[in-house]
């Protein structure tokens, strides 16, 4: 009995002695993944900042009247009254957002894609203000706006409109076209082309008041100007006249 006794006295001596060292293994454990809850949390969070960051719209699309323009070489601005904007409103942005009624400029780079109406590339140079855009622009971390596609639905391809030669600029090689709706200025240039039924060497020169012609370039309907790449005279050459060709 005796032996039981010191046995048993021993071993509750012992496990008294490893209680403190058990109670602090139980509290660096818990610290231990407190830490690590934290730090896990905090890589969530910052997850779903960075998540968040990049699921804002940053792109806005709007339509407008181009009502400045800085210049015809990049990089430039434009200045647009917005008619149409969406998104209305972007979220966490600085500076000023596109907003209709309201004129709006930005940036125009050399990594800006200009068209024309019909999706044909186009230039600074062929724009003018009057012409009806549709913009997209891209806003930037420093506040600033930079446009990604300018289309200029002003801008569109003429192909062979009919119409009447009603007065004739040599000075500036340009005609002024008649047509049932409309009247177009008609701007030549030496990459014009002229047809005349019968003729070979057709020119500028040989276009005349009253001449039947068809049209065929780039039509700005904003400034109703025409740059001609063709245009053909609906006229039959006399017989002396084509005999001296």
């Amino acid at each position: 009995m005796k032996k039981i006794f010191i046995v048993s006295l021993i071993v509750a001596m012992s496990l008294l002695t490893l209680a403190p060292a058990l109670a602090n293994d139980d509290r660096r454990n818990d610290s231990d993944k407190t830490a690590s809850t934290l730090g896990l949390e905090n890589k969530v969070k910052e997850a779903k900042e960075k998540l968040a960051k990049k699921l804002i719209p940053r792109a806005v699309t709007f339509k407008g009247e181009l009502v400045k323009l800085s210049g015809t070489t990049l990089p430039a601005e434009l200045t647009v009254k917005v008619v149409i904007v969406s998104p209305k409103k972007m979220k966490k942005w600085t500076g000023v957002h596109p907003e209709a009624t309201k004129e709006f400029t930005f940036k125009v780079t050399d990594k800006t894609v200009l068209t024309r109406g019909y999706g044909a590339k186009s230039s600074l140079s062929e724009m003018a203000v009057g012409d009806q855009l549709r913009v997209v622009v891209k806003h930037g971390e420093d506040g600033t706006w930079t446009a990604k596609v300018v289309k200029d639905n002003s801008v569109h391809m003429l192909w062979s409109k009919k119409g009447t030669v009603e007065s004739i600029d040599v000075t500036n090689r340009s005609f002024v076209l008649k047509q049932d709706k409309r009247v177009l200025t008609v701007k030549v240039s030496d990459k014009t082309k002229f047809l005349l039924k019968g003729s070979t060497t057709t020119t500028f020169a040989d276009l005349k008041v009253g001449d039947a012609v068809a049209v065929k370039g780039v039509v700005n309907t904003n400034l109703k100007v025409v740059e001609a790449r063709t245009v053909v005279i609906k006229r039959v050459l006399a017989p002396s006249t084509e005999a001296s060709l």
